[in-house]
């Protein structure tokens, strides 16, 4: 459950930095990678990377837009 919220956050974060939001249809913004400790994860929309550090506490999931990009999914470090 903690993850599902995470991804969420991650959508809504890449999504604001987008300048955009969801528009209804975050099923467009896909977590393509994951980091082995799952505090980073790789958004991609429209051929744009989005690069999110999550961050929780037991009652909280905080999302940060690091960086974006247009990435390939196997350029990724992880």
């Amino acid at each position: 459950e903690r993850m599902l919220v995470g991804f969420w956050c991650a959508k809504e974060a890449a999504a604001k930095a987008c300048a955009s939001g969801l528009q209804g249809k975050p099923m467009s913004w896909q977590v393509s990678c994951v980091s082995g400790n799952g505090n980073e994860v790789i958004v991609q929309h429209e051929g744009q990377s989005f690069v999110i550090e999550l961050w929780f506490t037991h009652e909280e999931a905080i999302a940060l837009c690091r960086h974006f990009a247009i990435i390939r999914s196997s350029e990724a470090a992880w």
